[in-house]
């Protein structure tokens, strides 16, 4: 991590997904430094989006409960549909006709 980075200053942040979980910060401990980012950036109501593990981080910075889903681990191929609109975007290339996704 750059010390001189200052995560309020950026026009959005997205954080995306991976293996852990938030009710996990007592065994990852830079989940704690996370939610300390998101907090103040929530607060001040700047640009963010959080994919999977990041929205799991949104819901924790904002004080939701966040907890292990009794099926566990999500592992699996997903097919994705896109909308019509979708296919007139470059997200048509992620159609399920075309791509199958891994969900973890």
């Amino acid at each position: 991590r750059d010390v001189n980075y200052d995560p309020l200053k950026a026009d959005l942040l997205v954080i995306m997904g991976g293996a852990t979980g938030v009710y996990q910060k007592d065994k990852y401990p830079f989940i704690k430094q996370e939610l300390s980012i998101l907090e103040q950036r929530l607060e001040k109501d700047l640009p963010t989006l959080g994919i999977c593990f990041g929205a799991q981080l949104m819901a924790g910075a904002l004080g939701a409960p966040v907890y292990k889903g009794s099926k566990g681990v999500e592992r699996f191929w997903q097919d994705i549909e896109i909308t019509p609109e979708g296919m007139k975007t470059p997200l048509r290339h992620l159609d399920q006709s075309k791509t199958r996704m891994m969900q973890y």
